[in-house]
């Protein structure tokens, strides 16, 4: 995981786009998140040609309003990932006492083409198994 580093805006504001376009292209490659799925979360005001002329400094509209958008979005995503279930480690699976009848009972019906029908009293994990 990368970590998120731009240049404060009180340095000067070449500086500090060029510190978020890098952060953005950063975030791109690790992430593997492609020009157009990036402007679709960015939103308004960064279309997929909008950020790839941004990208490679040549946007010639607002800079500052669209580094502004794209710096909110890295941020947003790099909250995101600091908060989200993978962190907390809440989503780990935890086998239960049914977690091998389950498991078998879909195994089978996956090998045979028919069906099961899991069923058992409210609370006992068959969700979760």
């Amino acid at each position: 995981m990368s970590k998120i580093e731009l240049v404060e805006p009180d340095e000067s504001p070449a500086d500090y786009y060029a510190g978020v376009r890098r952060a953005c292209a950063s975030e791109l490659e690790d992430y593997g998140v492609s020009i157009a799925k990036a402007a679709a979360e960015i939103g308004r005001g960064v279309s997929q040609a909008t950020l790839s002329q941004w990208l490679r400094g040549t946007y010639r509209g607002d800079v500052e309003a669209v580094t502004g958008r794209i710096g909110r979005w890295l941020a947003t995503r790099a909250e995101a990932r600091e908060r989200g279930l993978d962190a907390s480690g809440l989503d780990r699976h935890v086998p239960l006492g049914v977690t091998d009848e389950v498991e078998a009972a879909l195994g089978y019906a996956q090998a045979t083409g028919d069906m099961v029908a899991i069923h058992g009293r409210a609370g006992v994990g068959k969700t979760w198994a």
